[in-house]
């Protein structure tokens, strides 16, 4: 099936209907479907641009542009996604989650931390094309600065604050529920047994074993084979832990969290002095029910490094909160009495252990360059090797080719091995 087959004539009715209202006059001219263009983006679906000519009436022919994510065409990498069913809670958060907290805001919705959606499928999702108004994805090799992640992080707040407004709104009409009660389809955490295929395939296993082979090559404990063979072994069961530790917490207030705020799930629109001013997030295929600590810990262990955080992490925790509860006191909630400030401090200081053991297991992957990347999405045999059994080859070998990529690595290790290991 070639791209353009995976819109149907009905879609194309659709889409056109959900962009421009109905128009029994609009008819499509031509339909054209094509991977994205550039670097890979994400690494579990697949980017396409869509383009539909409309003609409406007499008037001139109109072109539409669309982005669009589908379920993958490699065989291998689509039964592994199925597997997962990461693509269904995305979906479900689209056609359903998002209609329900515009409707609870009650003022036309406050949602643009999300991109437009005009049509979706099981299969398919189809969304506003951001690019066409400069927005891009932040490079994940580099360091956000501090203006930048306030504004992440006050876009981040505003959605974790529009999802505790929907839960409040419903108790307040006498649903006990919770949202993950309510969606356990979409909310449902499947990191810890869904990041696995069979036996030891996968792609969690397959970061542990990248770390494991890095810690080969890292000055500050490969000079003692002993210590480190004691530090190699422990490193399984303990990586183990942001599997459990992403669950909904009994002790602290959760909201619907992302759950993937690395750099390519941020897009930033720039000035023409090339400055951000907008954020838009995306791919939401691990949403989860969590304490919102989570979401803000995973972005200043994926975007920031080391010393950044030692500088900017409370100043910027206590950014988050402020927006987060100046959303709330918009809706007329109370943050202080649904989630106080020194709770949210508490959950941050809890939740810093997530942030330590993502580091490892997910950036020696995420900082490779694009086309190293690339290359292994080509074909079924070379998806599995780099995803699902062992990409440490490609880790090490960029790790003594690129010195900015040790150093970051050198950091992440060494502070996982310091907090998680050799503190126990």
């Amino acid at each position: 099936m070639s791209e353009t087959e995976l819109l149907s004539a009905g879609d194309c009715r659709a889409l056109v209907s959900a962009y421009l209202g109905p128009n029994p006059a609009a008819r499509v001219v031509s339909v054209d479907v094509r991977p994205l263009a550039g670097p890979r983006a994400g690494y579990m679906s697949d980017h396409l641009r869509v383009e539909l000519v409309v003609q409406e009436g007499s008037s001139p022919p109109r072109q539409l542009r669309f982005f669009a994510k589908s379920l993958p065409r490699v065989q291998v990498h689509r039964e592994y996604v199925a597997s997962t069913r990461f693509y269904v809670k995305e979906t479900a958060f689209y056609a359903r989650l998002l209609k329900e907290m515009r409707d609870a805001q009650g003022d036309g919705g406050h949602d643009r931390w999300v991109p437009a959606s005009y049509l979706v499928r099981e299969d398919l999702i189809v969304l506003e094309d951001l690019s066409l108004q400069n927005y891009r994805p932040f490079s994940a090799r580099e360091v956000m600065d501090v203006a930048t992640s306030q504004l992440v992080l006050g876009e981040m707040a505003r959605f974790h604050a529009a999802t505790l407004v929907l839960e409040e709104k419903n108790r307040a009409s006498g649903e006990t529920r919770t949202l993950k009660e309510m969606y356990p389809d979409m909310l449902e955490e499947r990191s810890g047994s869904t990041l696995r295929m069979e036996g030891k395939l996968g792609w969690f296993p397959a970061a542990v074993r990248c770390i494991l082979k890095l810690m080969d090559h890292i000055p500050k404990y490969n000079t003692d084979a002993t210590k480190l063979q004691s530090i190699k072994d422990k490193i399984p069961e303990v990586c183990q832990v942001m599997n459990t530790i992403v669950n909904s917490s009994s002790k602290f207030r959760n909201v619907v969290c992302h759950a993937d705020i690395w750099a390519s799930n941020i897009l930033l629109r720039y000035s023409e002095d090339n400055k951000p001013f907008d954020v838009r997030f995306v791919d939401f295929q691990l949403v989860r029910y969590a304490p919102p600590a989570c979401d803000v810990i995973t972005f200043l262990f994926l975007l920031t490094d080391k010393t950044f955080r030692e500088n900017h992490s409370q100043y910027l925790i206590t950014h988050y909160y402020d927006k987060f509860a100046e959303e709330l006191c918009r809706r007329n909630l109370d943050p202080e009495k649904l989630f106080p400030k020194s709770e949210f401090e508490e959950s941050c200081e809890y939740y810093n252990i997530l942030g330590v053991i993502l580091a490892p297991v997910a950036l020696p992957m995420l900082l490779l360059p694009p086309e190293v990347v690339d290359e292994h999405f080509r074909t079924p045999e070379r998806f599995v090797q780099f995803m699902l059994e062992d990409r440490s080859t490609e880790c090490v070998d960029y790790y003594h080719s690129n010195a900015e990529f040790r150093q970051r690595i050198c950091d992440i290790i060494e502070e996982f091995v310091e907090s998680c290991i050799l503190e126990k």
